[in-house]
């Protein structure tokens, strides 16, 4: 099941890069973000690097309508009493509408968390609202929950509540 979970997500990630390289008539977009994690019972910041394509079923990529899109997340979570950051890897297929300036989306994702000696795999889910108030920039906050389970079948919950700022192109 390990093995499956590492193709899994090494797949999504392959086809966020593909889709980013390929979005011609859709966006690119590359970002930072932040945000508070909680997971098992320990809370902390996450930093992430942000990077995805989207696909807009309108007139051009700031036209109202549907929107799909892939997003992968590589980022670094510090919990509080916690020596060892905790990297994390994450691929999300999003669906939602953009109306104006606003998009408000759903996702599904596949996550990896890991430090040198401890490794975790999850599936879950989640919502977010963009706005993009220039054609290049936007603001984006999102909540994620993912049921994970580690190497020793260990089972807990990692929820993240984040904000970015990304560049679109």
């Amino acid at each position: 099941m390990k093995n499956l979970k590492s193709l899994l997500l090494a797949a999504v990630a392959a086809l966020t890069l593909g889709a980013t390289a390929a979005s011609a008539e859709g966006q690119s977009f590359v970002g930072i973000g932040a945000g508070s994690v909680d997971m098992a019972e320990q809370s902390g910041l996450e930093y992430d690097l942000v990077l995805g394509g989207r696909y807009f079923f309108s007139e051009d990529a700031l036209s109202d309508g549907i929107m799909l899109g892939l997003k992968t997340t590589i980022g670094m979570a510090d919990l509080d009493n916690v020596t060892d950051k905790i990297y994390v890897l994450d691929a999300d297929l999003e669906a939602g509408y953009r109306y104006k300036q606003v998009t408000v989306y759903g996702f599904g994702t596949i996550m990896s968390n890991s430090t040198d000696t401890y490794q975790a795999y999850g599936f879950g889910g989640g919502a977010g609202i963009e706005y993009q108030p220039w054609e290049h920039v936007a603001f984006t906050a999102e909540y994620k929950s993912v049921s994970m389970e580690d190497e020793a079948g260990v089972e807990y919950d990692y929820d993240v509540a984040k904000a970015y700022i990304t560049y679109k192109y």
